[in-house]
């Protein structure tokens, strides 16, 4: 049956306009909706669907209609025209806003309203549960290159949500703002379908500005903050949430490292460790953490997570509750203790050779991003007449670019020393760039193109 609080819940979504939709309404309407889709979908035989929508009300609805009558889901990574068409190459039909695009079988067309009932609101609508048989299709954000799609069956999903559940408290009470999409696995788990099982508030809107941020901390309260490594950085820089720290419970950070520096930095600011969750759109969450010292603290599994290290090497094998598969090889370097706790300390493809020196492009980072001038730090490889490495760093907030090549060289002698206590000097880098703020996309992330062009005119 569903959940009791959502039923219960008089806020379920509250919109920017502080009007609100409550957890009955939000059933009644999926209700509805599913059966529509139902006879839609079964008429014109459709099996899969591409959800695009940027209001999270009805990407809910739309969502949770699909689940029900377990059609297939494809979501893009963003709404651009050419996301949206390679992404809907496969999909019989299409659901959600369109702004500016000519879209062919776009069922919102046909089905584009939900009518509440004057009669009671109340609904026998179910969650849909481990016997949906419905799969969604993830497209990453093309970081590294092309996007690529990730299919992952609606039982992994609810199995995951379930163990969040289990490991972290979000209740009636609790508010949930995010700075991140749910058309991607972290923002579609963390700001809606575990709030939504867990009844908790979700407000719709997404906070791209700190500024508005900061005036929804100060409008509600038991807020959990879902945002990127990123979004915090920038509010390291410029911590606006300063006076309304009282009213946070919990902040997540996915989706990519967050620096030490910048971890540490807000929890002592706010007085709140940052959960750091550490997992892909593949593996699902895998361990999370809480930095509360400077010293690096270890990662702990979520329940029904088993990590080793491969016989001889550090390369980590990961055994999961979501996944079918068994003994999963992981792209990652690290160190597994006896509790089954483990360090990061690098990706296998960013180990590289330098003039026939091995060195971990993860660990250099590790390390300048230990010192106290450093908020976060990039090495990139620069091909040329001679390959080398490339640093792109932002400083912390108290430490002013350098003004004169003077000062970038004692900064870059600086770095220079403090890596050669850990590495030899070939494997230094030899170019740095100084940033106030790294060049993050409307994703959060950072695309090789762009780091290399701040190294074109070097």
């Amino acid at each position: 049956m569903i959940h009791p609080q959502l039923l219960q819940q008089p806020q379920l979504f509250y919109r920017s306009n502080h009007s609100h939709l409550c957890g009955r309404e939000f059933a009644t309407q999926v209700k509805q909706l599913s059966a529509q889709l139902e006879q839609y979908c079964h008429q014109h035989q459709i099996k899969q669907v591409l959800l695009y929508h940027p209001d999270s009300v009805q990407f809910s609805l739309w969502l949770l209609a699909l689940l029900t009558v377990n059609i297939d889901i494809v979501l893009p990574a963003n709404g651009q025209p050419q996301s949206i068409k390679d992404a809907s190459e496969q999909c019989d039909a299409l659901v959600g806003h369109f702004e500016n695009l000519a879209i062919k079988r776009d069922i919102t067309q046909v089905i584009p309203h939900v009518i509440i009932p004057s009669a009671a609101l109340f609904t026998n609508w179910q969650w849909p549960d481990k016997c949906c048989q419905s799969q969604l299709t993830f497209f990453t954000s093309g970081s590294q290159g092309a996007a690529k799609a990730i299919n992952k069956a609606w039982w992994q999903l609810n199995l995951e949500v379930d163990t969040l559940a289990q490991t972290f408290s979000l209740n009636q009470a609790s508010t949930v703002l995010s700075t991140v999409s749910h058309q991607h696995i972290y923002g579609l788990l963390f700001k809606l379908l575990w709030p939504l099982k867990a009844g908790a508030t979700i407000v719709s809107t997404l906070f791209d500005y700190p500024e508005q941020l900061a005036q929804a901390c100060a409008e509600h309260h038991e807020i959990t903050l879902i945002a990127s490594p990123a979004y915090l950085s920038r509010l390291a820089q410029d911590d606006v949430l300063a006076h309304y720290a009282k009213n946070l419970e919990h902040v997540f950070s996915s989706g990519g490292p967050l620096s030490d520096t910048v971890a540490y930095q807000l929890a002592e600011n706010w007085h709140l460790p940052i959960t750091q969750v550490y997992g892909s759109t593949e593996t699902g969450g895998i361990a999370y953490r809480r930095l509360t010292e400077r010293q690096s603290t270890a990662w702990q599994p979520f329940n029904g997570m088993s990590l080793s290290n491969v016989a001889g090497t550090q390369q980590m094998c990961l055994n999961s509750a979501y996944l079918p598969d068994k003994d999963i090889l992981l792209d990652d370097l690290g160190l597994v203790h006896q509790n089954g706790q483990f360090e990061l300390l690098g990706r296998i493809d960013r180990t590289i050779k330098l003039e026939e020196k091995r060195v971990n492009l993860d660990a250099v980072e590790r390390h300048i991003a230990s010192l106290a001038q450093v908020s976060e730090v990039k090495i990139i490889v620069l091909q040329g007449a001679r390959r080398c490495l490339g640093c792109v760093i932002q400083l912390a907030a108290n430490v002013q670019l350098p003004s004169s090549n003077v000062q970038k060289r004692e900064l870059n002698q600086m770095i220079k020393s403090h890596l050669l206590l850990h590495f030899e000097s070939v494997c230094l880098p030899r170019k740095f760039r100084y940033l106030t703020h790294m060049p993050y996309n409307s994703q959060g992330k950072l695309v090789l193109s762009q780091l290399e062009k701040l190294f074109e005119s070097a």
